[in-house]
């Protein structure tokens, strides 16, 4: 966002300071340049989103790619474990310790267990304002970009609906709603054409939707289990037992089965209690293979009757922070997304 420039001369020295370089990467070769308010790093051919997290903790919170850039974090101090669990799930990253990961094809980098010290404190980004990334522009934002008349009958899209209508549907105060389009108009989001509203730099606005989606998610109603196999989910017919695959299971539908999940992830409102009892699940408060979530509101169905909306899918890919999610959450955008969020 603009009022985060402010920051990135402060990022680019600090990471100018820092970065090992070595006849492998040379300081020539990192180029900085703002593109769509985001500072992006180019290394050679390949370019990087720089985003500044305050604590490995907050890694987690920041999805592993905006668009088709991957993030490459800057952090603090990563310990060796924690920069190889990095490298492990293709993570760039740069500490003010001098370690760093740079996974590109033709000039691979991955130094760990450095403990040079730098100068001076590394500006943090200020907290975002307003509601537009918070609970009920999330919810607001994901109904607008999933609605399947927003390009094809504007005036039948929820865009242009009642505001009593649209608050009703996206289950948020009727008053949020005048609020959110006041702030969308502000951040250049949303136009008025004659009597109709028109949303623009949607490609932005669904990669800042993405990363205040990863927040919100942690706060959802979510129940976490863990399962000796996770075989069985072909074999539900989720459309007929009420959830719809989301995550990792959603992209192997979607995608062909490029991805094969790990983990599994069902939307739904109401209680799976045979679908626990069946495959054996157990209760986690840490690690997890399954876990059953609140959905969003519209966002529930999609165009595959099994799947939630592609949307949420690849917002769940990038909130993982996995590298082979990041390539299916791309595939998704291709096939799924970027004709509505690629057309203004």
């Amino acid at each position: 966002m603009k009022s985060n420039h402010k920051y990135y001369s402060d990022w680019i020295d600090t990471v100018t300071k820092v970065f090992p370089f070595s006849d492998v990467i040379e300081k020539k070769e990192l180029q900085f340049a703002v593109k769509d308010d985001d500072l992006v790093l180019q290394i050679r051919s390949h370019s990087f989103v720089v985003k500044r997290v305050a604590s490995i903790h907050d890694i987690d919170q920041v999805p592993a790619a905006l668009g088709s850039h991957p993030i490459l974090y800057l952090a603090d101090r990563l310990s060796t474990t924690k920069a190889e669990e990095m490298r492990t799930t293709n993570r760039a990253f740069v500490d003010l310790r001098g370690n760093a990961f740079i996974p590109i094809p033709d000039a691979y980098l991955f130094v760990a267990g450095r403990n040079a010290p730098v100068d001076g404190p590394i500006k943090l980004i200020s907290k975002p304002t307003g509601k537009l990334f918070k609970k009920s522009g999330v919810q607001l934002i994901s109904l607008l970009l999933s609605d399947p008349n927003l390009d094809a009958d504007p005036n039948a899209a929820w865009l242009n609906q009642s505001v009593r209508e649209l608050a009703t549907k996206a289950n948020i105060a009727t008053g949020s709603v005048s609020e959110l389009f006041a702030e969308m108009k502000n951040r250049n989001f949303l136009i008025t054409d004659g009597t109709a509203k028109r949303l623009i730099n949607r490609k932005k606005l669904l990669d800042a939707w993405v990363y205040g989606y990863t927040e919100f998610r942690r706060r959802r109603k979510r129940q976490c289990f863990t399962s000796s196999s996770i075989d069985w989910w072909e074999r539900r017919q989720p459309s007929q037992e009420g959830f719809r695959w989301g995550g990792e299971s959603a992209a192997a539908i979607l995608t062909n089965r490029f991805l094969r999940p790990g983990r599994l992830t069902l939307y739904t409102s109401q209680p799976m209690y045979d679908l626990v009892v069946e495959h054996n699940l157990y209760t986690s408060t840490g690690d997890w293979t399954v876990e059953i979530i609140e959905p969003l509101p519209g966002l529930l169905d999609g165009p595959n009757p099994d799947c939630v909306h592609p949307l949420l899918v690849y917002a769940d890919l990038l909130a993982t922070g996995d590298g082979r999610n990041a390539e299916a959450a791309l595939r998704i955008y291709e096939n799924h997304l970027r004709q509505t969020i690629e057309s203004a």
